[in-house]
């Protein structure tokens, strides 16, 4: 283990900065949408990711210096800059319903699912034990191996001297995107927090019934870690999707055919095709969104026009890509999303460095965090947290 002194030494010299923001390491990188969420408050101050084509897509975005390339389980514990927090967003494809929830995995598994990689970054937490550690995944986290992995997280925490406290965030709160995603915010014991980030019971915003769930399925032993943060939801007009499905200069927009449209049509059922048949009628351009499906054996096309998109997701995920449907007049046109769509709807800015090749920027945008999301978190609750840390937990060996 790396002496204390060092760490002191560092936290020291760090401190001495009167504009320094917040210190965070983040696991599974992605792109470093958890970064653009919570900068300039937070700092990474170091990152990884195994996917060399999203390390060449974080190192675009924010340069060479904090990433480490490859395997989590490859990473030396003493290597780690000391940091107020450690962001892990852990793979999702054996947590999610397209997945089938096959699951983290156990502790002791020589060989390890995607998401099982979970087990060997958290040995690196164990062994650092920073103040504050958040975890992010799919919704389906909860119930993956019928609860047995939620309650596996939970116990990994409470061993490791955390309270904590889970969160369902969707993003349709701040974009026009349907995107539940968990959050696990954990403090370490030896910190106080302050009265006015918790509460006393569920909040129907963030700790809607499947966390209540959840909560219910745990033993005494790991409830009496459990806080329920209190999030003030957010005020303010969303922006519209019309505003963020734009063709002008994306280089990734091509329309489909008339005859593919037509199939695509040809694949919706009597509800969705009215759908359809009723946005005709607004005599204005109406964004819409599809998905083709399998249901009971049979393809489908499934469209939504409540001015919301459905779900970013990616092919390594299970599922098929997101379709726009444009419906103005009498005139209806169909088309993939393009990855700079997909990255608007993620929040990104248009400046935001993207592939050129169209899968690997889509997979990239659709694995990551909506930003907006993240800083609603850091704002809310993660800088009021990092603010009361005691100096001393800082330097933990």
């Amino acid at each position: 283990m790396r002496r204390r002194a060092e760490l002191q030494e560092e936290r020291a010299g760090y401190l001495t900065a009167t504009t320094a923001p917040f210190r965070f390491l983040e696991f599974f990188a992605g792109g470093g949408m958890a970064r653009a969420g919570l900068e300039p408050q937070w700092k990474s101050v170091w990152a990884n990711d195994f996917s060399a084509a999203k390390a060449s897509a974080y190192q675009k975005n924010w340069g060479l210096g904090e990433l480490y390339v490859g395997d989590v389980a490859q990473v030396d514990s003493e290597s780690l800059p000391w940091a107020h927090m450690v962001w892990g967003s852990f793979p999702c494809q054996d947590l999610s319903a397209a997945g089938n929830r096959s699951g983290i995995g156990r502790e002791s598994d020589s060989h390890f699912t995607r998401s099982g990689s979970f087990w060997p970054f958290w040995k690196l937490v164990e062994q650092n034990t920073p103040p504050i550690v958040v975890l992010e995944n799919v919704e389906g986290a909860l119930k993956a191996n019928g609860g047995a992995d939620f309650r596996a997280l939970c116990f990994a925490l409470r061993r490791a001297g955390y309270r904590y406290g889970p969160m369902i965030l969707d993003a349709v709160h701040w974009l026009p995107q349907s995107r539940k995603r968990l959050f696990i915010v954990a403090v370490h014991e030896r910190t106080n927090i302050p009265g006015h980030l918790v509460t006393s019971g569920p909040d129907a915003f963030c700790q809607p019934n499947s966390i209540v769930q959840a909560h219910r399925d745990l033993d005494e032993f790991m409830k009496a870690r459990w806080i329920w943060w209190a999030l003030t939801p957010p005020v303010g007009r969303r922006v519209e999707v019309e505003c963020l499905i734009n063709s002008d200069g994306d280089r990734w927009v091509q329309w489909d055919p008339p005859a593919k449209t037509r199939y695509i049509l040809s694949l919706m059922n009597d509800l969705h095709a009215r759908k359809v048949e009723q946005a005709m009628q607004m005599r204005r351009r109406v964004i819409g969104f599809a998905y083709r499906r399998t249901r009971n054996g049979k393809q489908q096309a499934e469209v939504r026009f409540d001015g919301v998109a459905g779900c970013l997701r990616t092919a390594s995920g299970g599922s098929s890509k997101q379709i726009v449907v444009e419906v103005f007049d009498n005139r209806v046109r169909t088309r993939l999303l393009s990855p700079r769509e997909a990255a608007r709807l993620q929040g990104l800015p248009d400046t935001y460095w993207l592939p050129d090749d169209y899968n690997e920027a889509y997979d990239l945008v659709g694995d990551g965090l909506s930003v907006p999301v993240v800083r609603f978190l850091g704002e809310q609750l993660l800088t009021p947290l990092a603010s009361v840390i005691p100096g001393h937990l800082l330097a933990t060996a």
